[in-house]
């Protein structure tokens, strides 16, 4: 891609994720991302064939985000135990460095579910993030760090949980998530270690 197209391209997410977050999804057009962007509609479609498909690319590299820093988590962790058990402070650094990310979110899906193709391909990141956790909990495993008889269950259990306290975390601020948090990771992991034995 050239430079220029470049530059145009990230433009155009700027300006699409400051109005997001200002005004939501549906009441931002793409007349008003041009215009804030000082791009023309043309440009736009060059780079973009709809504004679901820019939504889904400030998703792609909002979750990628939060892939890398749970990565960090986890390769600065002693074992896969303990980069679970550090989970709450990733969930507190995701919540806190969210902003609108999770509103939007769930106003993307409610207006996703309505089109079966886009529906799939919006609520790709949990599948992603369930794989990723399940890569870890293998990873541990094999390097017999735990014992678990289903991993998959185990993957599905921490993406509900994590998904769960960031969900709660919108509609009561005031609670102590990291708290709840830090007991049900240390919660599952006992259970974990009871199941072992």
């Amino acid at each position: 891609m050239q430079l220029r197209s470049v530059q145009t391209q990230e433009l155009i997410l700027k300006f699409a994720r400051q109005l997001f977050a200002e005004q939501g999804f549906e009441h931002t057009s793409v007349n008003q991302i041009c215009r804030n962007a000082g791009i023309s509609k043309g440009a736009f479609y060059h780079h973009f064939c709809s504004k679901d498909e820019l939504f889904l690319r400030l998703l792609d590299d909002w979750t990628e985000a939060i892939h890398i820093q749970i990565n960090q988590r986890f390769d600065t962790s002693a074992s896969i135990q303990e980069g679970f058990l550090l989970t709450p402070k990733s969930l507190s650094e995701i919540i806190d460095g969210s902003g609108n990310h999770l509103p939007l979110l769930f106003e993307f899906w409610q207006h996703s579910v309505k089109d079966p193709d886009l529906w799939v391909r919006a609520k790709l990141p949990l599948h992603q993030f369930k794989e990723h956790f399940l890569g870890l909990i293998q990873r541990g495993i094999i390097n017999r760090e735990i014992a678990v008889r289903d991993p998959e269950l185990i993957a599905n259990t921490i993406l509900a949980f994590s998904f769960g306290i960031i969900a709660s975390s919108m509609l009561d601020a005031q609670q102590d998530w990291a708290k709840v948090s830090s007991y049900g990771f240390s919660a599952l992991f006992n259970q974990i270690r009871g199941s072992e034995q």
